[in-house]
């Protein structure tokens, strides 16, 4: 991809040494006066003899692509894995806006974009016709970043105080492996239970718990593909599961691989039979 850099596809998707063998993925800065709202751009492009659907799991930010033959979609925070299928050739132009970051482009909550997906024209009142036409046409990345940020410049409101607290927020919850639990954060904001809800339903579309949930078990899939690259035996897996499931904070391995499950679609070990069978 010209101008793309390598890095991790928002949205985190799953079984990433397959989806490296079969598309190529980058992403790219934002120009400094749209840095505030925006994270980075990223794109993904493939051109596949057989499909591919790839699994994906749900970041707390809102993303705006631009996918070849699709056009505009929009996408609110998914709580759990949703799959992608890709096939023949194509390719996405992405925009990762930070978490909390979108919010003060429209004037209601984003947890009413929650689960949601589709064309902005329907969700927020966006219609752009000339940009999904110039943009199925762009040269290359770096044209598609032009492209976006003149659709978006006129649209950039005031700054907000609260984009730079929820950021800190999810920064510190991303970062904090050992951060659990709602109470502990709570504690370490010096803020109420409701009034961080309220903050994240607003600027989110998700509450802590789900946020805190969502990292730890990305964290886990992580581990668990470095376990089955070094092809760890069943029993040492399966101790390493439980004592993943404990550093995480689930009180016993059944509930790690319910929310697990949920989250990302397979079992624990249901996963980890599907990593090795790739590698």
């Amino acid at each position: 991809m010209a101008g793309s850099s390598e890095g991790e596809v928002p949205q985190a998707v799953l079984d990433p040494r397959r989806a490296d063998a079969l598309l190529v993925r980058g992403r790219l800065a934002p120009s400094a006066d749209l840095a505030e709202f925006v994270d980075y751009y990223w794109m993904v492009a493939w051109n596949l003899r057989e499909p591919y659907v790839a699994a994906v799991l749900g970041d707390p930010c809102i993303h705006l692509s631009f996918e070849t033959k699709i056009g505009a979609r929009l996408t609110g925070v998914v709580r759990a894995c949703f799959l992608h299928d890709t096939r023949g050739v194509g390719r996405v132009f992405g925009v990762k806006f930070h978490a909390g970051g979108f919010r003060p482009f429209v004037d209601f909550p984003m947890i009413e974009l929650t689960d949601r997906r589709g064309p902005p024209s329907e969700l927020i009142g966006w219609s752009m016709p000339e940009l999904e036409q110039a943009m199925d046409a762009r040269v290359d990345d770096e044209q598609g970043k032009r492209l976006v940020e003149a659709f978006l410049r006129p649209r950039l409101p005031a700054p907000d105080p609260n984009v730079a607290l929820v950021r800190r927020i999810v920064a510190r919850i991303a970062s904090e492996g050992e951060l659990t639990r709602v109470e502990a954060l709570v504690e370490e904001l010096g803020m109420t239970k409701r009034a961080l809800q309220r903050l994240l339903h607003d600027y989110v579309g998700v509450g802590a718990k789900w946020i805190i949930r969502r990292y730890r078990l990305r964290e886990a899939a992580v581990q668990l593909d470095e376990a089955a690259q070094t092809q760890q035996s069943r029993a040492s897996a399966g101790a390493s599961l439980a004592a993943l499931a404990a550093r995480l904070g689930y009180f016993d391995q059944a509930h790690f691989g319910k929310d697990f499950k949920a989250m990302v679609g397979k079992t624990p070990q249901q996963y980890l039979q599907l990593l090795r069978e790739f590698g």
